[in-house]
């Protein structure tokens, strides 16, 4: 399960909207970064040896949809070596 929210001035955390990307548990997501609505994950999502998928969670994103696949890969899994880490400098994917 995956939520986020706009972070906001309120100094009341109780107040904070989440809005469901992941409503289930479908795999292991780590987080790398975010162009605006433009999200990056490091997943296991039908990928053992784990691949690099961005998600847009754009105003009318629907994760009711998730079994439909809305992730584009960006880097694929590879059939024999285990993706193990990902990370951004410079604007670059690092793995």
């Amino acid at each position: 399960m995956l939520k986020i929210t706009t972070m906001s001035k309120s100094k009341h955390w109780g107040t904070l909207k989440f809005k469901d990307v992941i409503p289930k548990a479908i795999g292991k997501f780590n987080y790398i970064y975010n162009v605006g609505t433009k999200f990056y994950f490091h997943t296991n999502h039908r990928a053992s040896n784990y691949k690099v998928v961005m998600i847009d969670i754009h105003e009318n994103y629907d994760p009711a949809k998730i079994s439909k696949s809305p992730f584009i890969s960006v880097i694929p899994e590879h059939p024999q070596n285990v993706l193990t880490s990902v990370n951004i400098f410079g604007g670059k994917l690092i793995c």
